[in-house]
């Protein structure tokens, strides 16, 4: 039986100077522009399937690992 969707997977990271103090205010806003440059990289990435149409995003996760911020996104699409 065939899955009712098929996905695809993208994994990125951002290497900190440190551990980031999220209680400071400079640090999140750093972090939130940092984590937006690798959202921008997201259509190029999709674009380069060798059948790029009808894909979303599923899911997403952000973790910390270290001084390392880790973006992981799920794709999805239908399977036809």
């Amino acid at each position: 039986m065939k899955h009712l969707y098929e996905y695809r997977h993208m994994t990125d990271f951002i290497v900190l100077k440190s551990i980031p103090d999220f209680t400071n205010e400079r640090a999140r806003v750093e972090i939130a522009h940092r984590t937006g440059d690798i959202m921008t990289k997201i259509p190029k990435f999709i674009n380069a399937f060798p059948d790029s149409e009808n894909w979303e995003v599923n899911s997403h996760s952000i973790s910390l690992i270290g001084n390392a911020l880790v973006l992981s996104i799920l794709f999805q699409r239908r399977n036809s």
